[in-house]
């Protein structure tokens, strides 16, 4: 984001900010249940098999992790990369980017609770069910994140 905000239309930035998204994809995107070699979910640091790190049944997909030791779902990481797909596709208008920020935001939206909370760390069974147990900044980017992939889908 930072690299097409300061270097607008400059196709030397524009072509490194591709390659930061790819990298990240790669490593943070789970679009499907992920499975290491041995067919139980990607490896983490943590063994403990009753922490959210590797209840990865429980996982809702697409996601986004938020970090290498605290590999989960969470949904201000899943807001970040619905923003670069969309600041990638503002610049490029590869129609592959809004359908990428798309897909994870309805992952976001039907993990939405009646309420209207949506969880941080979301997964079917969220231990921070409860808003006020949730990060309050963590919810504020995802909101904006949704309204700014809504502005952008009416063309705004």
């Amino acid at each position: 984001l930072y690299l097409l905000e300061r270097f607008p239309g400059d196709g030397k930035w524009l072509g490194v900010a591709r390659e930061i998204l790819r990298y990240a994809e790669d490593q943070f995107v789970c679009w499907e249940k992920p499975c290491a070699a041995n067919g139980h979910g990607v490896n983490t640091p943590i063994g403990d098999p009753t922490i959210q790190q590797n209840r990865y049944d429980e996982w809702f997909y697409p996601c986004v992790l938020e970090q290498y030791v605290y590999y989960v779902p969470v949904d201000a990481s899943n807001a970040k990369l619905i923003r670069t797909y969309l600041a990638l596709y503002r610049a490029e208008k590869n129609p592959l980017d809004l359908a990428k920020a798309h897909a994870l935001a309805d992952a976001l939206v039907r993990k939405q609770r009646p309420s209207g909370y949506i969880p941080t760390e979301y997964a079917n069974a969220e231990k921070r069910d409860d808003p006020l147990k949730g990060w309050l900044n963590c919810s504020c980017l995802t909101l904006s994140a949704l309204a700014e992939l809504d502005a952008v889908t009416k063309g705004k």
